[in-house]
């Protein structure tokens, strides 16, 4: 997740927006979309409507959640 979050802050710098879907962010910041090792799925993302703020959320492996914002 922290990859994820500095890569979207890098796009950020960059664009002046954060992107609408993580797929933005291949193949110029990442090469593929890591997926949450718990789940084997995307990592969960969320742009607000600005663009300016984010939520990045992935499950843990006791079910709880993990949740990254920006706004």
């Amino acid at each position: 997740m922290d990859n994820i979050k500095a890569k979207l802050e890098v796009f950020y710098q960059t664009k002046g927006f954060y992107p609408s879907s993580l797929i933005s962010l291949t193949p110029t910041y990442l090469s593929r979309i890591p997926v949450d090792p718990q789940t084997n799925r995307e990592y969960y993302y969320l742009c607000q409507v600005d663009q300016r703020g984010y939520i990045l959320r992935a499950e843990l492996s006791d079910s709880s959640v993990i949740e990254l914002e920006n706004n």
